[in-house]
């Protein structure tokens, strides 16, 4: 059984195409939640780990560091165009 998370805007799964909305960049959850101690970031936002850039080897997105990203700032699917998929 897979582990949903909830956040305020939306719902993540590990494995969901997301794209980081400054930058346009397309990535996967490699795993949710990710919360940082108080002391070493100045918000207490919910955090997800994303997948950027793996090579384009995305079936093995697992295998790549994932970068800590505030929810805020992500939304569900790719963009087109903006990631190669092949």
């Amino acid at each position: 059984m897979e582990t949903v998370y909830s956040f305020v805007r939306m719902e993540l799964k590990v494995g969901d195409k997301v794209h980081y909305t400054p930058t346009r960049e397309n990535g996967i959850v490699k795993a949710a939640p990710s919360v940082k101690a108080p002391s070493t970031m100045q918000d207490n936002e919910p955090r997800v780990d994303i997948v950027y850039h793996c090579n384009n080897n995305w079936q093995e997105y697992q295998l790549y560091g994932g970068i800590a990203t505030k929810v805020k700032n992500l939304k569900k699917d790719w963009l087109p165009g903006r990631t190669r998929t092949d």
